[in-house]
C-alpha cells in the first residue's frame, strides 16, 4: 500500500500519516507502467476507496477533505469489488504484492 500512498501523493492527494516509499522513484515506475499499458491497451485499475484507522473514504474525499491524521492501511470495499468486477472479465492478471497493511491482522 505504500506505492499507491506515494502515487495518490503525487495525484494531489493528502495521504496523512500513511507510510510512504521514496514518492518520486515509485512516481516514476507507476508512470512508466501506466504508459506502457496505455501503449498496449491495457487498463491499470487503481483503488476508488482507501480504509484508514477509523473508517473507510473514498479517494474524491480524501482529495477534497484531507483528515492529516490519517493513516491509509488498505483498500476499502468499493475497490475489493471493482477489482473482483474487473478480474473476471480479465484473462491476465499482473498484480504487484499486497494492496494493504497484511502484517496487521485487522486488514
Amino acid at each position: 500500500s505504500s506505492g499507491i500512498n506515494a502515487e495518490y501523493g503525487h495525484m494531489g492527494y493528502d495521504m496523512g500519516e500513511s507510510y510512504i516509499e521514496d514518492g518520486n522513484e515509485v512516481h516514476d515506475i507507476v508512470q512508466t507502467v501506466i504508459a506502457k499499458s496505455k501503449e498496449h491497451g491495457v487498463e491499470v485499475v487503481l483503488p476508488i476507496d482507501l480504509v484508514d484507522e477509523n473508517e473507510t473514504r473514498n479517494t474524491e474525499d480524501i482529495k477534497r477533505c484531507p483528515h492529516k491524521k490519517s493513516s491509509y492501511c488498505d483498500i476499502g470495499e468499493k475497490s475489493v469489488s471493482l477489482f473482483l468486477e474487473k478480474v473476471k472479465k480479465c484473462s491476465k492478471v499482473f498484480w504487484n504484492g499486497p494492496m494493504g497493511k497484511f502484517e496487521d491482522e485487522k486488514y
